[in-house]
């Protein structure tokens, strides 16, 4: 669904929601690293919609969006030379923050090794 927190990366696209503009500048106590394989903005928007229209209530992930009390943020995990990404290159670019081409795990060209920001 969401990475709250998040890194910028090199090859990666991020965006992240700030709507308030007195956001917390001090040093984070905690981030949570949440991976949702495959699951766009659409997912949690369309639960969001359901839950209202047939429980009446919003979904609590939403309200915390909409309470600006989290933030997200979007990367593309695309690979480096395939329309299809695998596994590693995929963990690659959400790991350390680099494209690289499928069967390789933060390996780039020439043999280069990519070290994960985590």
């Amino acid at each position: 669904m969401a990475a709250i927190g998040g890194g910028l990366a090199t090859g990666c696209s991020i965006n992240t929601q700030r709507a308030n503009k007195n956001v917390f500048r001090g040093k984070a106590k905690n981030i949570i690293f949440l991976v949702s394989d495959g699951m766009s903005i659409g997912t949690p928007t369309m639960t969001d919609l359901l839950m209202q229209r047939k429980l009446g209530k919003e979904s609590k992930w939403m309200n915390l969006y909409r309470e600006n009390k989290v933030h997200h943020a979007f990367m593309d995990t695309a690979s480096a030379d395939s329309l299809v990404t695998d596994s590693a290159a995929a963990a690659s670019a959400w790991g350390g923050g680099v494209r690289v081409k499928n069967g390789a795990l933060n390996m780039g060209p020439n043999g280069i090794e990519y070290k994960p920001i985590l």
